[in-house]
């Protein structure tokens, strides 16, 4: 297994618009506070990196973000040590799925850092 190559960015980005939490398969009539994707769930990280309380953008300080390459994963590591995955609806969020992972890893501050440069 090789590192992400470029031409494959748009094939992931694509993947992380079909990501669920925990793989599951959201109804439509599913709560509104259950993000219903990873795109979503880190557009959702980057409004409050830009434009909220201090204390909230503390917290966005304090996660990690690891984007899993081998296969399709977004793990999102936070301050009080929970882990919320990300993965392609039906797939097991809980196992690794190869005997190794290569992940690029984002830290919270960085992230925060990017969304107040950017916006």
């Amino acid at each position: 297994m090789s590192a992400p190559k470029l031409h494959e960015a748009a094939e992931h980005a694509r993947a992380y618009s079909a990501m669920t939490p925990g793989g599951a398969v959201l109804s439509t009539d599913a709560p509104d506070s259950i993000p219903r994707s990873a795109l979503e769930f880190l557009d959702l990280k980057s409004e409050i990196a830009v434009g909220r309380a201090p204390e909230a953008v503390d917290d966005i300080r304090g996660h990690r973000f690891e984007f899993v390459h081998g296969w399709r994963e977004l793990s999102a590591h936070r301050p009080e040590d929970s882990v919320t995955r990300f993965v392609l609806p039906g797939a097991l969020a809980s196992h690794q799925q190869a005997p190794y992972s290569i992940a690029g890893l984002v830290k919270g501050e960085v992230f925060a850092n990017l969304m107040k440069d950017l916006f």
